[in-house]
């Protein structure tokens, strides 16, 4: 039994950020404590990390650790390593980025195609092969949540018959958000920058568990981000300490 200590000032985030292509959501991910990302080999949303100012992430300099997930074995595989690397090297990774639910969930529907489950009438038997993707995302999303890191889904939007939300395939698109304790809408603004929303945007749901310590509208930064729940110093602040502990050059 885990319990927790109600005067540690850091939360493991547990983060499901989503909204259109194109709009700061891999970057945002990117900019987290010593980020692992697991990254669907298709969207190649890992080149947007590749191509960043590197001062742009936490530890300025030190880039993502990127895992290319090209079946469902390997992100299997990846979660039980990085189970083993925290156990054995805790602080290394502090935090798993799954990049992208999207293109994850189109990418297990497409292998469970190959061989699909099929009916007495030898037809594909959808309700089964939809059941195996969820079992497998929720598998997925259990053993990443139990993990004692922070940790960041992302994923595009999506508009269907009225219903505002998550582009995933299946209940996924409603019990990975679910389970997240930050949703948070990613948009482009007029200025053609970035912003994230933090109670949803237009018809877009969005939420915190932060009792409204999160502005409405925040900078896509991990450091914004944390600075705002009371994680970090602001970064003035550290660095006017940091100005009043340099010693005073003497006149001659």
């Amino acid at each position: 039994m885990k319990v927790i200590n109600p005067k540690d000032p850091i939360r493991l985030a547990r983060v499901f950020s989503y909204g259109a292509i194109g709009t700061g959501k891999t970057a945002f991910a990117a900019s987290w404590p010593r980020p692992m990302f697991l990254s669907d080999n298709l969207e190649q949303g890992h080149e947007t990390v590749l191509n960043m100012d590197p001062d742009l992430f936490f530890e300025p300099g030190r880039y993502p650790e990127i895992h290319l997930i090209e079946s469902m074995k390997d992100m299997l595989e990846d979660l039980a390593k990085l189970e083993e690397r925290i156990k054995n090297r805790p602080g290394d990774i502090q935090t798993l980025v799954v990049d992208s639910a999207t293109y994850y969930s189109q990418m297990i529907v497409d292998q469970l195609l190959r061989n699909p489950p099929r009916t007495k009438n030898g037809e594909i038997n959808t309700l089964e092969l939809y059941g195996n993707l969820a079992q497998h995302l929720r598998a997925v999303l259990t053993r990443a949540h139990a993990l004692p890191i922070h940790v960041i889904w992302t994923a595009h939007d999506k508009v269907d018959q009225g219903r505002y939300g998550a582009d995933i395939i299946g209940k996924a698109a409603g019990f990975i958000p679910g389970a997240c304790n930050y949703l948070l809408v990613h948009v482009k603004n007029a200025e053609g920058g970035f912003e994230v929303h933090t109670r949803g945007f237009e018809k877009f749901p969005g939420r915190g568990r932060d009792w409204g310590k999160l502005p409405d509208v925040i900078e896509p930064n991990y450091q914004v981000f944390a600075e705002h729940l009371g994680w970090l110093t602001p970064k003035k602040q550290v660095e006017q300490a940091r100005q009043s502990m340099r010693p005073v050059t003497q006149r001659r």
